[in-house]
């Protein structure tokens, strides 16, 4: 990579990861003063916690769009139950959001799976389709069709049919790493030999994804 877009971007990328070095910087001043009691002290290993995880989660990203660039980043595929998968996506949410989801169970269906992978897409899928409404309950379910292929929807139906062409037209959740999870997410599903569509209007969309199922 070269030219302005690459100093552009490497730029945000240094401005993101200084983001955490603040808190942890004025946590490693505080936390040698003497004088502080253990409630203090325990809120400031809190503080340093919440900013390690965040710098991990950016570096471990960093890493994807790596393997991505590689080619690498979706291992070999598999024999997986597509519901196991998503309530194991459902379950790595944030306790907040994931009270929000509900997931309506379709047929027993299996698809070939990098587990991990699919797994890590959609959550960062359902964290993206819970970001356009902050209050609103996440519906997810799966059918098959009379083609045989498995049509996922994550969010409410909605009248309006607009499909748009790139995932890059919905806003990342704010506060969420490097602003990396969801054209990764989208090169995971294209990976499975899925499509990945957002229909209706920005506060309304459905994320639909279209899979095939597993032959034997």
């Amino acid at each position: 990579m070269n030219g302005k877009p690459t100093v552009t971007w490497l730029g945000r990328l240094a401005h993101d990861l200084r983001g955490p070095m603040g808190p942890l910087q004025m946590a490693a001043s505080m936390i040698a003063q003497p004088g502080l009691d253990d409630g203090q002290k325990a809120e400031l290993c809190k503080l340093v916690e919440r900013q390690v995880s965040l710098l991990a989660d950016m570096v471990d990203e960093l890493a994807d769009w790596a393997s991505l660039s590689e080619g690498k980043l979706v291992a070999g595929l598999e024999e997986a139950d597509l519901e196991c998968l998503l309530i194991n996506a459902i379950d790595s949410l944030d306790a907040p959001l994931r009270r929000r989801v509900t997931l309506t169970a379709g047929v027993p269906t299996t698809i070939p799976a990098d587990a991990s992978r699919l797994i890590q897409a959609f959550k960062a899928l359902i964290e993206a389709r819970a970001a356009l409404k902050p209050e609103e309950t996440i519906a997810i379910g799966f059918t098959v069709l009379p083609d045989g292929m498995i049509e996922l929807a994550i969010g409410a139906p909605t009248e309006r049919s607009e499909i748009l062409e790139s995932v890059m037209d919905v806003p990342a959740p704010e506060g969420k790493k490097l602003g990396l999870a969801l054209p990764i997410a989208s090169a995971i599903v294209r990976a499975h030999a899925g499509r990945l569509t957002w229909v209706g209007e920005c506060g309304e969309k459905v994320l639909t994804l279209n899979f095939p199922q597993y032959e034997t």
